[in-house]
């Protein structure tokens, strides 16, 4: 069980016990026969499939945040396109409905004219109507302050 050494380490330090030198004892025992350079293989093997499942991690999540990015980018750019198209953005306008660039501005209106459906034209309609009232409304309040 313990050795008479371990025993008496134990009465000395009573927290420790003599389990604890007991142990130690093993240990060094245990480790003479081992040099540091023994372990060194261990640590390059592991280092190296550290490293090279890191590096595969760390592709892989590289490539795919920049597709992700990149394909984000591009469907940001096109959806402002068409809405600065469909709020009528002055800019959007002179490019492409209101352009003579390339003979395009006659087809593009041509076409804009064409399939606006009357669904939208009703809409449209509607809005202005309620604006009107709204204005009206306004009107008819101010006046009677």
């Amino acid at each position: 069980m313990f050795a008479e050494e371990d025993l008496i380490e134990g009465e000395k330090a009573p927290v420790l016990g003599p389990h604890y030198f007991d142990s130690r004892r093993v240990a060094q025992n245990f480790m003479e026969k081992f040099e540091a350079e023994q372990f060194k293989p261990m640590i390059d093997k592991f280092a190296s499939d550290l490293q090279d499942r890191l590096w595969g991690d760390m592709q892989n999540h590289l490539m795919s945040d920049t597709e992700s990015n990149l394909q984000g980018d591009m469907w940001r750019m096109i959806d402002n396109c068409v809405k600065a198209l469909l709020t009528g953005e002055g800019w959007a306008l002179k490019r492409y409905a209101l352009s003579e660039r390339y003979n395009d501005g006659e087809k593009i209106r041509q076409a804009v004219a064409a399939y606006v459906p009357k669904e939208i034209q009703d809409m449209r309609i509607a809005d202005l109507e309620d604006q009107v009232k709204r204005l009206k409304d306004d009107l008819h309040f101010y006046k009677d302050r």
